[in-house]
């Protein structure tokens, strides 16, 4: 008993043991190579009690031991993939008053299944005040059926306001909805990956369930039956399961932040009839993952031509969607009603294929119909020598942040300026300024001095930018109130040859933003950067890195060839944390790398 209580003394107040020779008790024994023991060990990096019984072992265990205890003492997540250490955990808990992670991670066994019983082995009412997020990974409850008071005792989790269900498959919708009606105080809930035995479509709610009125948050992701990544395939199963998700989550009327994959909806007029289900809907997210391929109905004409949307948003993102799917979207931030309280503006695009030049347009007369009401707008575009980098921001008297990104950008000095210059001489407010520029390998340094262009008629554009970032409109800016960073997209070219044009293109950052950077308002991160020692770049780093890279996966592929305990603890060990600091010792001491 005096040990059991030792080692969740050592577990929760996180000791640390100084570093110290490691010591042997007796010479009869054997000592085994530190690297045996550490390969031992690392197998138990998902268990802290384990590690923490180590501690109490022996001396030539507890550094070693210690290492991967030290990520759970720093962490808020606690994460649980047995029913030892479930239990293990919820004796902890009720024994221990010290501070509780804020995460809750249930990852669920498939040899020796044991989250169909968790709240009966963890009751909630040993969970602390802190813990407020409950994440369940790979359940099946269409194989193993629930407790039967599995969801009497899931009520008991009074503190739990988050819910994140990832690959997780149900028997039938009324269970789903029973998970998600058992937490009291659920406020956020994200389903991702979640799929239904019996994929019946129907939007009634039965009169035995009661809703969660509580909830205000949903994350809809990675629906089911996507196939790949490029070419997702939707056949008729999937795409009725797809719709039961969608009927389940539009039954929560008082959802008012809303992220949802694309993918989920064949059409903008699906969208629009999803998400009048909410009416007191305020943001709204939607992303995909794969490439979306909508079809335009006869209906989707007359909604993109006038917008009936009764919704005021706040807050409006659109990320990683198709060209001619993020056109369509456009249209429900396209009025003065639906832009009148709109404060956030997000668009990450991707795509160079389709109507870009339309959708560019789109996002310009959104900016334009929000007006003094968009307070912060955030913009990651890839460069098309076909169309503008930037929009304009003249109509946003009250922005206060800006956040900018450009992609796959040629190493032009014409196009970095041009871009700096429109972005720049078009606020009309002191913003908090972040741009980011990802730079194309340059074929010849000849590409990159192309400036002339923009001096033909003989005058040097600089003094007129320096009266504009000299105005008074920028004189409230204090501190690093303005950043840009300018990197490589691709590590695969000669290094010298980018270091040489990082040299170029910092030389006339620097120029452009001269009174800036006096005044210390500016901050400039380059990577490579050319002032600094070479060794100790990131791109050095991480050369040696990678070259290190095929060692382990060598090492891995000969694992994998022996039995081992448990498949899931192989990946962590397919990139240790230690690589890179290898690396930098390599480079510290000048030694070549030996494959």
């Amino acid at each position: 008993m005096l040990a059991h209580h030792m080692h969740l003394y050592v577990l929760n107040r996180g000791l640390w043991f100084p570093p110290a020779a490691i010591t042997y008790s007796s010479d009869s024994n054997s000592n085994l190579p530190q690297e045996v023991l550490e390969y031992v060990i690392d197998f138990l990096w998902d268990d802290p009690i384990s590690l923490a019984r180590c501690c109490l072992t022996c001396r030539a265990w507890i550094q070693v031991a210690v290492y991967h205890l030290r990520r759970y003492n720093n962490t808020s997540v606690l994460t649980i993939r047995n029913r030892k250490s479930l239990t293990a955990h919820s004796r902890a808990s009720k024994l221990m008053k010290t501070k509780r992670p804020s995460t809750l991670e249930i990852d669920e066994n498939p040899r020796k299944s044991y989250v169909h019983t968790f709240p009966m082995l963890m009751p909630g009412c040993n969970l602390s005040k802190e813990s407020t997020t409950l994440t369940i990974r790979r359940l099946d409850l269409a194989i193993r059926r629930p407790h039967n008071q599995f969801f009497r005792y899931l009520s008991y989790y009074t503190h739990i306001t988050a819910l994140d269900l990832r690959l997780c498959r149900f028997e039938s919708t009324p269970q789903l909805r029973r998970m998600i009606n058992a937490l009291p105080n659920l406020t956020d809930l994200e389903l991702t990956g979640i799929t239904l035995r019996d994929g019946l479509v129907t939007t009634l709610v039965p009169h035995s369930i009661t809703l969660n009125r509580k909830l205000e948050k949903i994350t809809l992701s990675h629906p089911p039956g996507q196939g790949t990544l490029q070419h997702p395939v939707w056949d008729g199963a999937d795409r009725a399961a797809a719709q039961t998700l969608l009927a389940v989550c539009a039954a929560y009327s008082t959802v008012l932040w809303l992220s949802v994959d694309a993918n989920y909806f064949r059409s903008l007029t699906d969208l629009k009839h999803f998400i009048y289900s909410f009416p007191h809907l305020s943001h709204l997210r939607l992303r995909s993952h794969t490439r979306s391929r909508w079809s335009l109905s006869s209906d989707d004409v007359g909604v993109r031509t006038a917008s009936t949307s009764p919704h005021f948003f706040s807050l409006f993102e659109l990320s990683t969607v198709s060209t001619a799917c993020a056109v369509q979207l456009m249209s429900l931030v396209s009025t003065t009603p639906t832009c009148s309280q709109l404060e956030e503006l997000i668009i990450r695009h991707e795509d160079t294929s389709g109507p870009v030049a339309e959708l560019l347009s789109d996002v310009q007369h959104t900016l334009h119909v929000s007006g003094a009401a968009l307070k912060k707008f955030t913009w990651v575009w890839p460069c098309n020598s076909d169309s503008q980098l930037v929009p304009r921001l003249t109509s946003n008297r009250s922005l206060r942040q800006v956040e900018v990104t450009l992609t796959n950008v040629p190493p032009s000095l014409r196009i970095i300026e041009s871009a700096l210059v429109n972005l720049i001489s078009n606020l009309t407010s002191a913003t908090g300024l972040s741009i980011r520029i990802h730079l194309q390998h340059p074929e010849s340094l000849q590409d990159v001095y192309d400036i002339s262009r923009l001096r033909t008629d003989g005058t040097d554009p600089i003094p007129a930018f320096h009266t504009i970032i000299c105005s008074a409109l920028f004189d409230e800016f204090t501190g690093e109130h303005a950043s840009i960073a300018v990197d490589f997209l691709e590590r695969n070219h000669p290094f010298q040859t980018q270091v040489a044009t990082m040299s170029i293109i910092r030389s006339h950052i620097v120029a452009l933003f001269a009174p800036w950077l006096d005044k210390k308002v500016l901050g400039l991160l380059l990577d490579p950067d050319p002032d600094s020692d070479i060794r100790f770049t990131s791109w050095a780093v991480n050369s040696v890195v990678w070259s290190i890279v095929p060692m382990l996966w060598m090492r891995k592929a000969c694992e994998d060839a022996l039995p081992t305990r448990n498949t899931g603890r192989e990946e962590k060990r397919r990139y240790p944390l230690n690589v890179r600091y290898y690396a930098i010792a390599l480079l510290m001491q000048r030694r070549p790398v030996i494959l």
